[in-house]
């Protein structure tokens, strides 16, 4: 029986190249595939922050229009009480003055809606958003965002400063009560210089110390002059609000849907 010897020849120079050069193909095309499948993912999610902040900023345009409405009538209350307090007269108004101190006491709580923003700023991705110009625009409108609230609790310092000589001026017992007795649905004018529904006309201030009443009528005006920086720079973030949002509509072509009209 004859036994046949199977001849191994060695390979050549370009078999070992072809067989490098798929593997090397191979490992390359997965390497760019994986690179697209990131570069997807990371677009989906760039569109995503997008589309949140979107929403964001149509939520805080709207409360701002509240604001600015609520804080219009609040300011012209409390200057009522500025004014009041600085004619000769004054003691004589103690009725109106309760009034006006228990109604117009201003609040500045800014409910600005700021995840979407605070994400995209502490986690980094804002590296995702290849617009160098809306980049701008967000930590501009980020910056106006921080100065509200800034503005706001300066406020609400001094107003509490406020409060400490209120106590000195104003019998905290006397408006308790009046409220008690008086109908809740009464709605209050602040420019109608007679006596109030809630106060009866032998209403009296605590103090006759005319400098105490000085001090509570300068701390009031600076009060007025913040909560009125704090007007302005809510218009203000509502002007680059809608800018930004004109901009991310324009470069992701999104559109809200149930959107509020905004003009």
């Amino acid at each position: 029986m004859e036994v046949h010897h199977h001849t191994h020849h060695p390979k050549k120079w370009k078999e070992y190249f072809w067989e490098f050069f798929m593997l090397f193909l191979a490992v390359f095309c997965g390497f760019l595939a994986e690179i697209q499948v990131e570069h997807y993912v990371e677009h989906q999610r760039e569109r995503k922050y997008m589309a949140d902040l979107v929403s964001d900023i149509y939520e805080d345009i709207t409360w701002i229009h509240g604001e600015l409405l609520r804080t219009e009538r609040q300011f012209r209350g409390y200057d009522s009480l500025t004014t009041l307090l600085n004619q000769p007269d004054y003691q004589e108004k103690a009725p109106i003055a309760y009034r006006l101190y228990d109604d117009y006491n201003p609040l500045l709580t800014p409910l600005l809606t700021d995840q979407t923003i605070t994400q995209l700023r502490n986690s980094g991705n804002l590296r995702l958003i290849k617009s160098v110009g809306i980049t701008k625009q967000i930590d501009q409108y980020w910056t106006w965002q921080q100065a509200i609230k800034t503005i706001s609790n300066r406020v609400e310092q001094r107003v509490d400063m406020i409060r400490e000589l209120g106590v000195q001026i104003f019998d905290q017992w006397q408006i308790d009560s009046a409220k008690i007795k008086s109908s809740t649905d009464f709605i209050l004018n602040p420019f109608i210089l007679e006596p109030s529904k809630y106060f009866s006309t032998n209403t009296r201030f605590l103090s006759k110390d005319p400098l105490v009443f000085k001090k509570f009528s300068n701390l009031r005006i600076n009060v007025s002059l913040s909560a009125r920086l704090y007007r302005w720079a809510l218009m203000e973030l509502e002007k680059d609000g809608l800018k930004l949002i004109r901009m991310i509509e324009d470069e992701y072509k999104l559109k809200q849907a149930n959107q509020t009209t905004i003009k």
